[in-house]
């Protein structure tokens, strides 16, 4: 139910408040006349948009809300189980009830959401939106979609505030298992899956949510939508994904095949570099790739312990200049080739060696076998002798070996 609040002179020229534009803050003090006598609002974004601006666009009313809670002016509250209320930040600043009722909306025991500006600044960039822009984005689970907002300030200046619409700021790894509100460890996810994940890791949220409705892996969870084929005659199309799932042809439910989960969240936007696209990118300043890049680059049969910042800032930097797009897993493929690359051509080759020449007509299996026999004879001391010949005495060219030769003296060859 409104109320009826009072507006304060100073709020007019209150320094904060004169950078926001006439419908952030008409939206404002809006907002006070649907919260309780304890500045409390019931966390429904589509309620407050038809209550306060009820012929506005319901989206702009949405971002305009996480707009005042980035910059301070409200705060979201997350209860034990999952739902969520506004609060407005120093209410009794703003208005005086002298026998307030008491509160259906503020819980004993809830926390407050914070993430710090720079952050979501951070991750805006790393989405791809930039200042003064507004920028389609994606939820990084299921593909839902939503926008970002960094909008400018009334005076015309870029605004050091970013807002999400139909997403909000998630913790890749949870902060229960000690995951940071740094912008290498946020992703932007929709309010069901933020809600529905709790304190799981991605992987097993995924795994979880795959196992109660596999056939959202063919089309509903990577938010789009079944195709319908023309041998189907309008019917469902299941995809490879959604068969691998369910089991085999028996119909027996095996569970959901840990490749098909990988598949899932290498296509989403990388938590720890990258623009965050959703899919392809181009390689952007500050990209760098995920946790255990060692040892998936073990699978790809480059081995190495650790890069170097040098190593990381020579890729990156080529390959902005290039302007293509991939996803964050090929990426990490190129990174870890033009790392084995330039190893090897700083040491001249396997061991130390001279990388010896490709012969020709030789296949790519034969010469890896051939690559590989000679790293082994290295290893047990027996190296290989490249290029100097079959002959480990050289060529003699116009001259002939008399006999077998055991100790070189005088005489012992002819002219």
């Amino acid at each position: 139910m409104a109320r009826i609040r009072t507006i304060k002179p100073e709020f007019w020229t209150d320094s904060m408040m004169v950078q926001f534009d006439v419908f952030t803050r008409l939206l404002y003090i809006g907002l006070w006349t649907a919260a309780d006598d304890h500045g409390a609002i019931r966390d429904e974004p589509d309620r407050i948009a038809m209550e306060v601006m009820p012929r506005e666009d319901i989206e702009m009313v949405k971002l305009n809300i996480d707009l005042l809670i980035a910059s301070g002016r409200l705060s979201r509250m997350l209860n034990d189980d999952g739902t969520s209320y506004l609060i407005i930040d120093k209410w009794t600043d703003h208005q005086r009830v002298d026998k307030p009722s008491k509160s259906k909306i503020i819980r004993e025991h809830s926390r407050k959401l914070a993430i710090p500006a720079e952050s979501r600044r951070k991750v805006a960039l790393k989405y791809g939106c930039t200042p003064g822009d507004k920028h389609e984005a994606t939820c990084y689970f299921c593909g839902n979609p939503g926008s970002i907002y960094w909008p400018r300030l009334y005076s015309g200046k870029t605004g050091s505030w970013v807002a999400f619409s139909e997403l909000e700021l998630d913790h890749f790894e949870p902060e229960s298992t000690g995951g940071k509100n740094s912008s290498e460890n946020l992703v932007l996810s929709c309010r069901n899956c933020n809600r529905a994940r709790c304190n799981k890791t991605a992987f097993d949220f995924v795994t979880a949510k795959l196992s109660a409705n596999p056939r959202e892996s063919s089309g509903e969870f990577m938010g789009g939508k079944e195709g319908k084929g023309r041998e189907g005659n309008g019917k469902e199309n299941p995809s490879l994904c959604a068969r691998e799932i369910s089991g085999d042809s028996d119909g027996e439910n095996t569970g959901p095949d840990p490749g098909v989960v990988n598949s899932i969240l290498d296509n989403r936007a990388p938590p720890a570099g990258g623009l965050g696209n959703f899919g392809k990118f181009v390689m952007a300043e500050g990209w760098k790739p995920e946790t255990g890049f060692c040892r998936k680059a073990a699978t790809w049969g480059v081995i190495i312990s650790d890069f170097t910042p040098v190593e990381l800032a020579e890729f990156v930097t080529y390959w902005q200049s290039e302007g293509k797009a991939f996803h964050q897993a090929q990426w990490e493929q190129k990174f870890a080739q033009s790392i084995k690359h330039v190893r090897n051509k700083k040491s001249g080759g396997t061991d130390g060696q001279k990388a010896p020449a490709a012969a020709s007509g030789e296949s790519r299996a034969v010469q890896t076998i051939k690559a590989a026999i000679a790293a082994d004879r290295a290893r047990n001391g027996i190296q290989p002798v490249g290029t100097d010949g079959g002959s480990v005495f050289g060529s003699l060219g116009d001259e002939e070996w008399i006999g077998t030769v055991l100790d070189m003296e005088d005489g012992s060859i002819e002219t």
